[in-house]
């Protein structure tokens, strides 16, 4: 019984394990586009990110964390 138990345990084990790895690249982008949400309670910052193929990312700020400038260059990690 023991033995079943024990293997019982390491199939939960290994099938726990996470099987996927991220393939992600650090690519240099650029910050061409700020705009700002009211969402309830507070503001927030929609920032515009292209890189060198034309691909445009979005992402979110509050908006009190930091100072963008537009035209600055940022490095990010994005999936391939």
């Amino acid at each position: 019984m023991k033995i079943v138990i024990l293997f019982i345990v390491g199939v939960i084990f290994v099938g726990c394990r996470a099987g996927r790895d991220l393939q992600a690249d650090f690519i240099n982008v650029r910050l061409v586009k700020i705009d700002t949400i009211f969402r309830y309670p507070k503001n927030e910052i929609l920032l515009t990110w292209q890189c060198r193929e034309n691909v445009e990312v979005v992402s979110f700020a509050n908006s009190d964390e930091q100072n963008y400038k537009l035209g600055s260059t940022y490095t990010v990690l994005m999936t391939r």
